[in-house]
């Protein structure tokens, strides 16, 4: 029969492993919710672009942009695509679809700025716009920052 420390310690190891698994959960869940930030482009030359992405408040739900897909691929999540998005500079907003067939990743070369008669609806799917921040590099003393 195992010693009183015995199941105290594998008690304590098994809250650790619950407690580990919840904190990384969250972490996963946070990344859904929170912005994504894209790599700056163009920092090098004193002009840094950012394009961020919130998953669920940058989505038009159930609508997609026609008429425009220059590339459409499977993917794993709309985060994915819109690495792809930034990836390629034809690329001005993306469609996401879950359907039966899977998950497709749909890149487009116009957004509903420049033809807005091109958004339709589309139960499952979501329309995202190509968000860019722009912000200038900015050297203090020996660091160097983006404002």
């Amino acid at each position: 029969m195992p010693s009183f420390t015995s199941r105290k310690q594998s008690l304590s190891r098994r809250k650790m492993i619950v407690a580990s698994f919840c904190i990384f959960s969250l972490l996963n869940f946070r990344l859904l919710l929170k912005p994504v930030e894209a790599n700056a482009h163009g920092c090098s030359k004193g002009t840094c672009q950012n394009y961020a992405l919130d998953v669920y408040g940058d989505a038009v739900e159930n609508s997609e942009f026609v008429g425009h897909v220059f590339h459409k691929l499977s993917t794993i999540n709309p985060i994915r695509c819109h690495s792809l998005c930034v990836d390629d500079c034809r690329c001005l907003s993306f469609n996401y679809k879950e359907n039966n067939n899977g998950k497709v990743c749909e890149l487009n070369n116009a957004s509903h700025f420049t033809n807005v008669s091109s958004l339709k609806s589309s139960p499952g799917s979501r329309y995202y716009n190509l968000r860019r921040k722009q912000s200038k590099k900015v050297k203090l003393s020996s660091h160097t920052f983006a404002v």
